[in-house]
């Protein structure tokens, strides 16, 4: 979030913005950084070098919206497009809460979901190149954001622009797909065979790693993927499913932070888990039997197990 001193900064060059309150500044810097990626996608063709204006429709909603007229709309989009640009998929200006008729009465996307692919990843296509469609209209199904909660395939996180931000991992079962790393999943059938691996072929991360890429080398030749099988990915899958079958089995649900690297995330998590387990954690402490525990004299007389 920008403070007063860098909003006043950067307006004091535009005597139009002066009359402005820094509230409605803020909500501008909001709305403006929800808004750039339908603004760029409508200026695909534009040059990087020159700065993609705003629609008529955009000036509108945003003059209406927060109290503005058109002229301070389009100077404050003159005046902050950098710092915009250069916040682009953050949270650093917050959110501003507008009912979605809001978006629908200007014919405003609330959401642009680009398309991150821009060639075909068939290796035998002879037209690599992907033919651009102009962007279509759809209805996006989501949970209303006004305590600022994202949800994610394996967990939900509350403020997540906070550095103590927590990740809540879903209960109900242990999901299909895991998130390893950002925008890295794994299967299931994965974790179980690298489970197998370390346990009866006492392979490394590293070495299992390396035969996953060798035995699926066929499916992965000139995929971005391969470079993503790595044994840091192995690790992180082995530990984060162990955690998540821990919890399912408790009941309890996987809290982790959600800031930081994998390993540093992962680690106090997995000393509690360690701890419990060499406590009362065990399910199996209070089993004896003669085929398992064998009975002996100590010198005292004693028998001891």
């Amino acid at each position: 979030m920008l403070s007063v001193k860098d909003i006043v900064t950067l307006v004091k060059d535009f005597p139009a913005l002066e009359s402005l309150g820094i509230a409605q500044l803020q909500q501008f810097l909001c709305l403006a950084r929800r808004l750039l990626p339908q603004v760029l996608e409508n200026n695909r063709g534009l040059s990087q070098n020159h700065r993609p204006p705003l629609s008529h429709a955009m000036v509108e909603f945003m003059s209406d919206g927060l109290k503005m007229n058109a002229s301070q709309v389009m100077t404050s989009w003159e005046a902050f497009f950098e710092v915009i640009i250069a916040a682009s998929g953050s949270e650093d200006f917050g959110t501003i809460a507008f009912h979605e008729s809001a978006f629908y009465a200007f014919s405003i996307a609330a959401e642009t979901l680009p398309v991150e692919l821009s060639a075909c990843r068939v290796p035998t296509c002879q037209n690599s190149k992907l033919i651009y469609k102009p962007p279509i209209n759809a209805t996006l199904l989501t949970l209303h954001q006004d305590c600022h909660t994202r949800y994610y395939n394996n967990y939900m996180v509350t403020e997540a622009s906070n550095a103590g931000s927590k990740r809540r991992y879903f209960g109900g079962g242990i999901p299909k797909y895991i998130e390893v790393a950002d925008h890295v999943f794994v299967d299931l059938e994965f974790c179980h065979w690298v489970e197998i691996e370390m346990a009866f072929s006492q392979s490394s991360a590293e070495n299992i790693a390396r035969v996953y890429a060798l035995t699926h080398s066929n499916m992965l030749v000139g995929s971005p993927a391969l470079s993503k099988v790595t044994g840091e990915t192995v690790l992180h899958a082995f530990f984060l499913h162990a955690l998540l079958r821990d919890h399912h089995k408790r009941n309890t649900s996987l809290i982790l932070p959600h800031h930081g690297e994998n390993r540093a995330r992962l680690s106090p998590a997995l000393a509690k888990r360690n701890l419990r387990i060499a406590g009362t954690g065990q399910e199996m402490l209070a089993h004896a039997c003669n085929l398992c525990m064998k009975i002996v004299d100590g010198p005292d007389g004693t028998k001891r197990g």
